[in-house]
């Protein structure tokens, strides 16, 4: 799921995630480093499997992004 805090920011702006990659199939995604966490990611779960999972549940999501903070 996408969460917020460190997995949207951490120590090196190159390393921050870009929901615009998180778009498109699943196989054609980069992924990122998470530099807080020392783990790379493959963003398989991106915005729009995000919001199809909300609507499932019922839920109302809750939007994080990264501020510039690094």
């Amino acid at each position: 799921m996408l969460s917020g805090g460190c997995f949207v920011e951490g120590e090196w702006l190159r390393n921050a995630f870009r929901w615009k990659e998180s778009i498109g199939p699943w196989e054609d995604r980069s992924g990122h480093f998470g530099d807080v966490w020392m783990y790379w990611t493959n963003d398989g779960l991106g915005y729009y499997e995000f919001l199809q999972l909300v609507e499932d549940l019922g839920a109302a999501p809750v939007w994080v992004v990264n501020n510039g903070y690094a």
